[in-house]
């Protein structure tokens, strides 16, 4: 059973089609960053890169391979930030911060700095809010001018202490940089890196970034996300930091449009603007990374049966995939006799598939068990005319995963019924 978790970021180069996306991204990177030193570069600042894609789609692997390339291959330092660990804090910038300053190998002059320019962003917020609760308890009108003078004036402290405090953080993130001493890491790692490297004809940039990498954003309710998105933006728009995020843009075009109120201009070309450069995960076919675990239940042929099964399936998303796989292993795992697993292998995937892709169906099967196996019928006996055209009728509608569910329904039952036939003769 393969579990619904990213999957190890070095078997993204075991399968062709991933390793040709990972191939993109990290010559678009490289190609950036090369550019970024260039004396051709009239725009300093970080360089800001999203991957996009629904839940599910695998981001997260594709965040931590790019951590790997940058933390074993390139050697330098490389903040992994999963955000969603840090939701309902009132700044995200003290988390990042807190997550910079437990770095491993930071020398203790980048540590004091970090302190410094922590402690005004956590007092801050108090310090205000409690001369506002001052200015709320005060009587007179003469005590209110007074008190809002002063929270004027301690607005305007604290935003000379903040542009004081973004140079500071700039320093101390260079130093960081130019001081990185790579941790010890398994060479087997490296190794593969460089053979993927040569083989795909990616060239490393001569310069050497500060690598953050944002995951998660998803997990946050679009109003946090995009808050972090802006204090990422803000405050380490700094020249040789590289920001990776990896973010489900749908969500956070919508809650833009919301925001902001857009009506002709949609969220999707505000979003643009604050990214340099954008790779999208799309759905996926099925590969060995999914059917991976089943090598061991089934035989040559019979794994060569199902990949034929399920390649009539329309692209879905990583962890869809796993699921479904999981719900035809858990069944096969079921069946202990070997000539019985061969057997009623179509009969598994056929009713996983409905199980697993078309919800509305899956809990009207739990009304009915083996309405999924009459489906595969081509005579349907009278008596169960009424209970197949409503399972019919809730398999037309749903599109919880697939943009065409009866195309899809009817692809892998003639190819089932196919197969059968194959089988009878």
């Amino acid at each position: 059973m393969i579990l619904d978790r990213p999957l190890e970021p070095m078997s993204l180069l075991e399968e062709e089609n991933e390793k040709e996306k990972l191939a993109i991204i990290l010559s678009s990177i490289e190609s950036l960053l090369g550019n970024s030193s260039s004396e051709r570069t009239t725009l300093p600042g970080s360089i800001t890169i999203a991957i996009t894609g629904d839940w599910g789609s695998g981001k997260t692997t594709y965040l931590k391979a790019l951590e790997s390339y940058f933390r074993d291959y390139r050697k330098v330092p490389v903040l992994f930030f999963e955000a969603w660990k840090f939701q309902g804090d009132q700044d995200p910038l003290v988390s990042l911060l807190l997550a910079i300053k437990e770095m491993r190998g930071l020398k203790g002059l980048a540590k004091a700095r970090l302190s410094r320019i922590l402690k005004p962003l956590l007092v801050s917020g108090l310090t205000l809010t409690d001369l506002a609760m001052k200015t709320a308890l005060s009587t007179g009108i003469e005590d209110m001018e007074k008190m809002f003078k002063l929270v004027e004036k301690e607005g305007l402290r604290l935003a000379s202490r903040t542009r004081d405090n973004m140079e500071l953080l700039k320093r101390t993130l260079k130093e960081i940089t130019a001081n990185h001493l790579p941790p010890s890491t398994d060479d087997t790692a490296n190794k593969a890196w460089a053979e993927f490297c040569q083989s795909q004809g990616i060239t490393p940039a001569s310069s050497r970034p500060f690598v953050l990498i944002v995951d998660d954003l998803d997990r946050l309710i679009p109003r946090e996300a995009f808050s972090m998105i802006e204090t990422l933006r803000f405050y380490f728009d700094i020249e040789n930091v590289l920001i990776i995020m990896g973010l489900n843009d749908e969500l956070l075009n919508k809650y833009v449009k919301i925001r902001y109120m857009l009506k002709d201009e949609s969220g999707e070309n505000f979003i643009e603007k604050i990214f340099q450069w954008n790779y999208e995960l799309s759905y996926t076919e099925l590969n060995g990374l999914h059917i991976k675990s089943l090598g061991t239940l089934l035989s040559e042929e019979e794994m060569k049966t199902l990949k034929d099964l399920l390649n009539s399936l329309d692209n879905l998303t990583h962890r869809k995939w796993v699921k479904l796989v999981n719900r035809i292993e858990k069944k096969l795992l079921a069946t202990k006799d070997q000539a019985e697993r061969a057997s009623i292998l179509p009969h598994i995937v056929f009713t996983a598939v409905l199980k697993e892709l078309y919800p509305q169906f899956e809990s009207y099967s739990r009304k009915f068990p083996g309405i999924a196996q009459t489906l595969l019928i081509q005579d349907t006996p009278g008596h169960l005319v009424y209970k197949v055209e409503e399972a019919l009728g809730r398999i037309n509608k749903d599109k919880t995963c697939l943009e065409f569910p009866r195309e899809n329904f009817d692809n892998i039952k003639d190819r089932i019924n196919r197969l059968l036939g194959e089988k009878e003769i």
